[in-house]
């Protein structure tokens, strides 16, 4: 289909079922991918979201950041600092989690 839209025939192309296809799969990819390009301003961080990170976080429904204050101001102006993060399979566990006792087991004294 790519070489068909670089022929003369592009205009044909677009007009045909196979380019209305074509335009109706990749235009909401296309404007997504040049939204996070006017955030970041770079190609390759866009590569890298929309490709290695998306398919990271293909199953996951929301929650893909975390964002951890830092105590320390910058130095200058005294604004907030703080880290972001992506969440992912290495995660530390939640403060939430409740940790379980060890069990001690006893042994049989052979008397």
């Amino acid at each position: 289909a790519t070489a068909e839209r670089l022929r003369d025939g592009g205009k044909q192309w677009q007009e045909s079922e196979a380019g209305r296809n074509w335009v109706r799969v990749t235009a909401p990819a296309l404007a997504l991918r040049r939204r996070a390009f006017s955030a970041l301003r770079d190609d390759k961080a866009v590569d890298i979201l929309f490709g290695e990170l998306s398919e990271r976080f293909a199953e996951r429904e929301g929650g893909y950041t975390r964002i951890v204050r830092l105590a320390k101001v910058r130095l200058g102006d005294a604004g907030e600092q703080a880290i972001i993060e992506f969440v992912g399979d290495r995660d530390r566990p939640s403060k939430r989690a409740k940790r379980s006792a060890p069990s001690v087991e006893t042994a049989e004294v052979a008397g």
